[in-house]
């Protein structure tokens, strides 16, 4: 029977089932009132009864399953389809035989980035206790650069810049360290290149020298190679007599690309990066941010600024003796009788005079600040920083907290996982 029927059913056959009102409030072929109410109803009984796939539950039902079994929480403004994807590589591990090693996790973060550049690195960090100056070249400093060295667009790993090796050349960044510690440096590469560790006595750092490396007079350097940019590590031991390294990469034969380069010191916990890079394109219609520091806005000195200064004051004294007020306590005893005051004249209220009053020309303050009177402006080529930009937001801040929320939980037990975003900017041709 047709849910239309039933609810007519009980009805007195007096009674218009065709009538207006009757189909507008009871049954009218699925459009009355009542029976939408009914099959409502029957329709969420059925998907909470009879439904058990939770990857096609919705709404209510979804959320209050996924808050009852799943240890991940949803995003701000995340959609189901996000949710439910992360949940299911969470326990599903992209069906890999094996959780939790390196395959597993690179397997699982590159269907979840949706990219193939996704890179693991152990021995490292947080990115912040970095130790290297101006890491990704960006900032173009900290580092000597010498013969086919060189800044450039072409080179760039991270970022807008990378060091590019066209000929005979390296460059070198002088580090302070502590001694007897072990020191993790990685680095991207493309292409081949020499790296060399010296430090403060002359001594070189050779990794292949007994059974973790040994410092020696003669000039040793690990090379490296690969034809697509590649995740590099180099590890070094400082013993006491070591206070400050250089590392150098040297140009070999080939042309070779340089960047995002970082130096940890280690305190033997078991760690691992996860590098994701993303790419990004500029051009003359697109908004721009790059990393960086905070604004260089500058306050302007004002030991050089003038200020008005008052001149003389001319007053005309009150002359009291003209003045005429009552006696308070006479006219008191005189009831029912107002006070009277005798005639005098007019108080007379103090003015400035202006005329001995000097001031500073309007355009001389203005520009007061320096002794050559230029005006002290933002640095708008070193704007905006995406660091404390409104573009990221929130919600940028808590994405990077559930990269980690993951991260951790499909890490190995014991281990301390770091998970480092990348963009690799260019420009639209």
């Amino acid at each position: 029977m047709k849910l239309g029927d039933f609810i007519k059913s009980p009805f007195s056959t007096l009674i218009n089932r065709k009538g207006s009102i009757f189909k507008a409030l009871l049954a009218d072929n699925g459009n009355g009132t009542m029976e939408k109410l009914i099959s409502g109803v029957e329709t969420c009984r059925s998907e909470w009864c009879n439904d058990t796939d939770f990857y096609n539950m919705s709404g209510e039902r979804f959320e209050k399953c996924a808050a009852l079994f799943s240890v991940l929480k949803r995003m701000y403004e995340e959609s189901d389809e996000s949710f439910k994807n992360r949940i299911g590589l969470l326990l599903h591990r992209n069906g890999d035989d094996i959780w939790g090693d390196k395959w597993n996790i690179l397997h699982i973060l590159q269907t979840y980035f949706d990219t193939k550049s996704v890179w693991i690195r152990n021995s490292t960090d947080n990115p912040s206790l970095n130790i290297l100056a101006d890491p990704d070249f960006e900032k173009m400093s900290a580092w000597t650069l010498e013969g086919g060295a060189a800044y450039s667009q072409q080179a760039n790993f991270s970022g807008a810049l990378g060091m590019a090796f066209s000929s005979v050349g390296s460059c070198s960044q002088i580090v302070s360290v502590s001694q007897d510690t072990t020191y993790f440096l990685h680095f991207f590469v493309q292409g081949k290149i020499n790296v060399s560790v010296r430090d403060n006595n002359g001594r070189y750092y050779c990794t292949k020298a007994g059974d973790f490396g040994a410092w020696q007079q003669n000039k040793c350097v690990a090379t490296f190679s690969c034809d697509e940019w590649d995740a590099k590590s180099l590890f070094f031991i400082t013993d006491s007599d070591v206070s400050a390294v250089t590392i150098t990469f040297e140009y070999v034969d080939i042309e070779t690309y340089l960047d995002y380069t970082r130096l940890f010191a280690m305190d033997g916990s078991i760690t691992f990066s996860v590098i994701v890079q993303f790419k990004g394109v500029h051009s003359d219609s697109t908004l721009v941010l790059a990393p960086g520091e905070a604004d260089p806005i500058k306050a302007p000195v004002l030991d050089f600024a003038g200020f008005f200064a008052e001149g003389t004051q001319d007053v005309r004294e009150i002359d009291s003796a003209d003045q005429s007020f009552y006696d308070f306590d006479s006219a008191a005893a005189i009831a029912d009788v107002s006070p009277l005051l005798t005639g005098g004249e007019e108080d007379f209220i103090p003015t400035a005079n202006l005329d001995g009053r000097a001031y500073i020309e309007l355009d001389t303050w203005c520009m007061a600040g320096n002794t050559d009177g230029d005006v002290i402006t933002i640095d708008y080529d070193s704007m905006s920083y995406y660091d404390n930009a409104f573009v990221y937001g929130a919600t940028g801040t808590k994405s990077q907290a559930v990269y980690e929320e993951l991260l951790e939980i499909m890490a190995a037990g014991g281990t301390t996982p770091f998970i480092e975003l990348v963009t690799r900017e260019s420009a639209e041709e």
